[in-house]
């Protein structure tokens, strides 16, 4: 049995058999999202480490294209950008995303080898 519980902090995680969804997601204007969300957490496996195969659910198309909304409903909402540090605390308890955890990764490793090669070749 799958518990949906509406927080303050964070955009959506399922971590174990709960769903956390931000509580403005509630607000009529963003129930599409809301119910991408949803459904998107659903289908993550009820486990409380991220797996190769939640990865892959986290990068498919349909997440993807409701990116610009979620960056959209984080700039209404700011406590929502909490959601890409990668680790949260919930109900006592640390949970660490691993997708959101690699993405910081390779976007501080992009970042870091184009200042690299604008200070060496210029």
């Amino acid at each position: 049995m799958v518990i949906i519980k509406y927080v303050r902090w964070g955009l959506a995680e399922r971590i174990g058999s709960t769903i956390y969804l931000n509580e403005n997601l509630k607000q009529p204007f963003w129930s599409d999202l809301h119910d991408h969300l949803l459904n998107h957490e659903l289908g993550h496996e009820e486990v409380s480490k991220s797996t190769l195969k939640d990865i892959v659910h986290d990068l498919k198309d349909s997440t993807r294209n409701f990116l610009p909304t979620e960056i959209f409903f984080m700039t209404q909402h700011p406590r929502a950008w909490v959601q890409v540090l990668g680790v949260s605390i919930r109900e006592g308890n640390i949970a660490v995303d691993w997708t959101n955890i690699l993405i910081n990764l390779f976007v501080i490793s992009f970042i870091t080898l184009c200042t690299w090669f604008v200070i060496n070749w210029v």
